[in-house]
């Protein structure tokens, strides 16, 4: 029928349909896999018993038959039935309760007449109570009056003891809405000044809210876990204080009430100083009985403290603890030092007889102000070195997710073909220094600068000539510098000459400006010393300016390295003038005037024996002149003359 290569194609007549129920399963709950549980259709028995409690069956059978007895009802027969005997039906009324005996009925009437006494005297006593009488008394009215005088007397009297009645009670609304009035502007102002300094508190303290109670945090941590439970203080509000006539006054300092933890109830400070152990020095661990007030803690005078002032004292006695206690696990790492810790007390060796003491002082909890202990400098330095740490992120996050956690530094932790081996990171990361070294090296480093400023002060008082000014090139809690100059007044051709005192942590020395070191340890001696053999120098330098400049004179020699018989350094000039008659040998000493010796000589004769020898030693404090540059000057003048 058809040709080869070709197919049928039968194609269904009608359309298509999908059969499902009109109710779907309820969905009673998705568990935690996404299984899907449901809710099972009511079966047919279920439909049945539901329709079953829709009907009426009192109205089917009747309001008075019995549903216990399904027998008695009446059924609809034919005639034949209703000739049979009818059979008694059996009422609700019938069905009653047996009595219990004879004297049921007795029992229960004296039962309800006891009710009733009972209910006679509770009303007996309602109306005994004082606060239900009447406010007024009526008076008593003599019996002799007719009937009719009585009546119209009561009526009178009623409504006279009515008015008043309403009168006073008018006046004690009114009295009672007033206070009413002012009680609420009270509370509200009240509650207004809360919220005002709870606002107030949250700009500077944590604060959170758990419940109904409400709570803040003394922490200073930047980083790390907040709301420690030792570090928490409760946020109260201040009762109302009344007034003798039961008025609440409004006048208070402060709505709020801080209840800080009972071991931060004192006011702290760290003291720290610098003592010296010698023959003369005071007991180090000495405790004084003022010292002991703080232990008098009253919980109820620490809360009528302001709390902005209470929770500064509570926040500053904690970091004081804290640095204390830090200090102390430190103190037991030191290697090159020896350290001790005993009431509050860490006693530190620095160098030589140089001790530093740190102590952690409390006090009351109190207003006023405390006692300064300890050097101020030391105290502000230790406070800083502290916080900077706390504020310093030692724990670097990282860019991406899967990289760990570092505490490298940026300069260091390196990627690509700037990454380095494991060997040369260790290197160019400098371990973490202890607070209490840092504080060491800073208090060493005080000491030296000190010593060093008041050796200058002693020298600049005690030499005049030539004039010395020092100043300060650099200043750091680490190392400093200082700039000496040495020049002579009203000769600025002579030029001046300057040094510098370089004072590290443990040493200071002085470099000239040849760039020579000479190193002074800490020993102030070794530093004057020093100071005396560079200003010998520069006047050796000034006198021979003068007199070669000003006065043509010829030095013949100049030893810089000279010696005097103490083997001190002393350097030596020797001078003539340009026709060689007049010759002057100068010796300049440390801590003297120099020696000026001179004698006359013949450039025909040469002199020879004990004629070389025949200098004529001249009177320093003699030759004219305030300095000595201008005493050489008038001693050139007078023998060119």
């Amino acid at each position: 029928m058809y040709g080869s290569g070709q197919t049928t194609s039968v194609q269904p007549s009608g359309v298509n349909i999908a059969v499902e129920a009109g109710h779907e399963w309820q969905i009673q709950e998705i568990g935690f896999d996404g299984v899907e549980k449901y809710i099972r259709p009511p079966t047919y028995s279920d439909h049945v018993a539901k329709m079953a409690h829709r009907v009426d069956w009192r109205n089917l059978v009747g309001s008075d038959a019995s549903f216990d007895n399904p027998s008695a009802l009446p059924r609809e027969e034919d005639d034949e039935s209703s000739e049979e005997v009818e059979k008694p039906k059996l009422e609700m009324e019938d069905r009653k309760v047996p009595d219990a005996g004879p004297w049921h009925t007795v029992a229960k009437n004296l039962h309800e007449a006891l009710q009733q006494v009972n209910v006679l005297v509770d009303t007996l006593a309602v109306l005994k109570m004082p606060y239900l009488e009447a406010l007024t008394v009526m008076d008593s009215f003599e019996m002799n009056h007719n009937m009719q005088d009585v009546v119209q007397q009561s009526k009178q009297f009623q409504w006279v003891t009515k008015r008043k009645s309403l009168l006073e009670v008018i006046a004690v609304l009114e009295q009672s809405h007033k206070l009413r009035l002012k009680s609420d502007v009270e509370v509200e102002s009240d509650k207004e000044v809360f919220f005002q300094e709870l606002k107030k508190m949250r700009e500077q303290w944590r604060v959170r809210k758990t419940g109904n109670v409400v709570y803040g945090d003394l922490g200073y941590r930047i980083f790390g876990s907040k709301y420690n439970p030792s570090e928490l203080f409760d946020i109260t509000r201040r009762s109302l204080p009344t007034s003798s006539d039961g008025e609440t006054s409004s006048q208070q300092e402060h709505a709020l009430q801080v209840q800080v933890p009972c071991d931060l109830i004192r006011r702290s400070t760290i003291a720290v100083s610098v003592e010296i152990d010698d023959m003369d020095s005071k007991d180090l661990f000495a405790i004084t009985e003022s010292d002991l007030d703080y232990m008098r803690v009253e919980k109820e005078k620490a809360t009528e403290v302001h709390w902005s002032l209470a929770l500064q004292w509570a926040q500053e006695s904690l970091i004081c603890r804290d640095i204390f206690n830090q200090l102390s696990k430190e103190a037991v790492l030191l290697k090159e030092h020896i350290a001790m810790v005993r009431d509050g007390v860490l006693v530190v060796s620095l160098f030589d007889n140089v001790l530093l003491r740190i102590e952690l002082c409390l006090h009351p909890f109190e207003e006023g102000e405390l006692p300064m202990k300890g050097d101020e400098y030391l105290g502000r330095c230790l406070r800083q070195l502290f916080v900077s740490e706390q504020c310093t992120r030692w724990v670097r996050h990282q860019m991406f997710i899967a990289m760990p956690l570092t505490t490298l530094p940026e300069s260091v932790d390196l990627r690509g073909p700037y990454a380095m081996s494991a060997n040369e990171t260790e290197c160019r990361n400098k371990p973490k220094r202890l607070l209490l070294e840092r504080l060491m090296s800073i208090a060493s480093h005080y000491v030296l600068t000190n010593k060093v400023a008041s050796t200058l002060e002693r020298y600049l008082l005690r030499v005049s000539d030539p004039q010395v000014t020092w100043n300060w090139l650099r200043s750091t809690s680490a190392m400093s510098a200082i700039i000496v100059t040495a020049s002579n007044r009203n000769y600025d051709y002579i030029g001046k000459t300057t040094f510098y005192i370089r004072i590290e942590a443990d040493e200071f020395y002085v470099m000239t400006k040849e760039g020579q070191r000479i190193d002074c340890r800490r020993d102030e001696q070794m530093l004057t010393y020093t100071i005396e053999c560079q200003v010998c120098s520069y006047m050796l330098n000034s006198v021979t300016m003068v007199v070669s400049k000003l006065w043509q004179w010829q030095v013949l020699h100049a030893n810089v390295n000279a010696i005097d018989d103490d083997a001190e350094p002393s350097p030596t000039l020797y001078i003539c003038n340009q026709s060689a008659t007049r010759a002057i040998f100068m010796q300049f000493h440390m801590k003297s005037p120099p020696t000026v010796r001179m004698r006359k000589c013949s450039p025909e004769k040469p002199m020879v024996g004990d004629e070389a020898d025949s200098f004529v030693l001249l009177n320093y404090d003699r030759l004219i002149g305030s300095s000595l540059c201008r005493k050489v000057d008038n001693l050139c003048a007078m023998l060119s003359s």
